[in-house]
């Protein structure tokens, strides 16, 4: 099978060059003890996220430093990947500092150790690399994240006192997230004297965040780091038609942003996608004769809210979409059947009349998937002490003036990325203006889409990868000789040109398929002599 070589101009790597970050917490006042607990919360979220997805890592290498009175390694720089258990205790070990009391150990009599931490950080960064037997293909630079309660001022202050030799390129940026917090910020430590260091260029360096201590603000900050922040390539070219027959088509380069985590790449995929009975059979079972005899759930919805269609956004959905129609189960009874079937047309007219749409969610508590009977509810399951957890996907429901409803799945927090609005250009370009919609005139357009119109070509491609080299020749040679074949059938059967003479028509001698008419009626014509 032939492989198709991609270069530098027609691809890019993917997820290139993540930064290792190595994040500095300062959990003493002002930050709060349980604005510290949502924090460690945050990041161990984000951790476990990280290392459980497969692909490439969204976050190659991570290190926590505690802040006390001098730079504490909770974890030095690991690999997330698969390694979720070393993450946990490290967190774990932080927590059961703060309910030792960690907050009150530090007192602000007590020498900043900020600019140190960042030091360490760099040289085991440097460390790190050193013993590797080859260079890094995933990661070259580290960042610096400092979670505090300080201001970002004091915060900027301390890392001026970094010695003029320390050396920064290593450096892809320093984050400073300063957590709100209801007691006043600390002010710049009165024996910390900036004077006595040379200026570093550290400040170009430093972004300063504020932050809320509430978890969608700690979990928007910390997923920052799954995003792809690589822009070595762009993602795609949108090729649009020439604006005028003497340009060159107009092509869009563009970047992707992912909206959300795709489940597929992680644990319990089932209960974020629904699946009809064939396609659930054929995800989870590698032979049609390993899947006989095993049933596929029941799917069970409850009804959550109800909300208005043009509140919700496209964005938020995903999955393939499944058409929902009233059953025709042969096993219920035929009153139940018509009872049905009349409560789901109700069902769709009500919700189109009012323009809405129906958030459910899989009831774990009925979803046990056993063949209960049609006429009784299935029981709800013990609940056991012992019994891990599973998540429980959201879905939509919308309705159609058919009676019949589309179903898809909701992306849920979890899986939910922060979405950054770019910057628009400040002025309007006129003449960028005028060029694209010169393109777009170009463009035809559609009153309405109809699928069965355009083929893609993939049963062509299926049937080529499936086949042997030799086959695959043999069917393009027979295709070939096929396709002669008919064009000279088609030449051979083209009408031939007909002549006018008075007002009689007279087909060619040779034509077919009126050939012995054409003899006939010619050889009546009478010639006539040339002059």
């Amino acid at each position: 099978m032939s492989t198709v070589k991609m270069d530098e101009s027609s691809g890019r790597t993917i997820m290139s060059y993540q930064p290792a970050r190595t994040v500095l917490l300062d959990l003493s006042s002002p930050l709060e003890k349980q604005a510290a607990r949502a924090v460690c919360e945050a990041l161990e979220n984000t951790l476990c996220m990280s290392s459980r997805m497969d692909g490439q890592p969204r976050i190659p290498l991570i290190a926590i430093y505690l802040l006390t009175s001098y730079p504490e390694v909770i974890l030095p720089l690991s690999c997330t990947k698969n390694n979720f258990v070393r993450l946990h205790a490290a967190i774990e070990d932080i927590r059961k500092m703060l309910d030792d009391g960690l907050s009150e150990r530090k007192s602000k009599s007590e020498e900043p150790c900020l600019y140190q931490a960042v030091l360490e950080s760099c040289n085991q960064y440097r460390r790190y690399i050193a013993s590797l037997p080859q260079a890094p293909i995933n990661f070259n630079q580290l960042e610096v994240i400092i979670v505090t309660g300080k201001s970002g001022d004091c915060v900027h202050k301390q890392l001026n006192a970094l010695p003029n030799e320390a050396d920064l390129t290593v450096f892809k940026r320093i984050v400073s997230a300063t957590i709100s917090s209801s007691q006043p910020l600390d002010v710049i430590p009165e024996n910390l004297d900036v004077n006595n260091f040379a200026p570093s260029d550290v400040s170009s360096l430093v972004d300063v965040f504020d932050l809320q201590s509430d978890p969608l603000s700690l979990q928007k900050f910390f997923y920052n780091w799954l995003i792809d922040t690589s822009s070595e390539y762009e993602n795609m070219h949108l090729i649009l038609p020439a604006p005028s027959p003497a340009d060159q088509a107009l092509v869009l380069k563009c970047d992707f942003i992912e909206r959300m985590l795709s489940p597929i790449q992680l644990p319990f995929e089932e209960y974020f996608n629904l699946h009809a009975e064939s396609t659930s059979c054929k995800h989870i079972f590698p032979t049609p004769s390993k899947a006989k005899g095993i049933k596929v759930p029941i799917y069970q919805l409850k009804v959550l809210k109800s909300l208005d269609r043009n509140t919700l956004c496209e964005s938020v959905l995903f999955g393939v979409p499944l058409v929902v129609v009233a059953t025709a189960c042969w096993r219920m009874d035929w009153e139940l059947l018509e009872k049905n079937q009349h409560h789901f047309h109700s069902l769709c007219h009500a919700l189109t009349e009012k323009d809405q749409v129906l958030l459910t969610q899989i009831d774990d508590q009925h979803n046990a998937g056993s063949s209960s009977s049609a006429r009784e509810w299935p029981q709800p399951r013990p609940q056991c002490v012992n019994t891990a957890p599973k998540p429980a996907g959201f879905f939509i429901l919308m309705p159609s003036e058919h009676s019949t409803m589309l179903i898809k799945s909701v992306v849920p927090k979890e899986l939910l990325l922060p979405l950054t609005q770019p910057m628009s250009p400040a002025a309007h370009n006129v003449e960028a203006d005028l060029c694209v919609r010169s393109s777009l005139s170009m463009v035809e357009h559609l009153d309405e889409f109809n699928p069965l119109h355009y083929e893609s070509g993939l049963c062509r491609a299926l049937k080529y990868s499936s086949l042997p080299k030799s086959a695959v020749d043999k069917t393009r040679a027979n295709k070939r000789k096929n396709e002669a074949l008919q064009g000279k059938s088609q030449a051979k059967h083209k009408p031939a040109e007909t002549k006018t003479t008075g007002n009689r028509l007279i087909a060619d001698p040779w034509s077919y398929p009126l050939m012995n008419y054409a003899k006939t009626a010619a050889s009546n014509v009478p010639r006539h002599s040339k002059h």
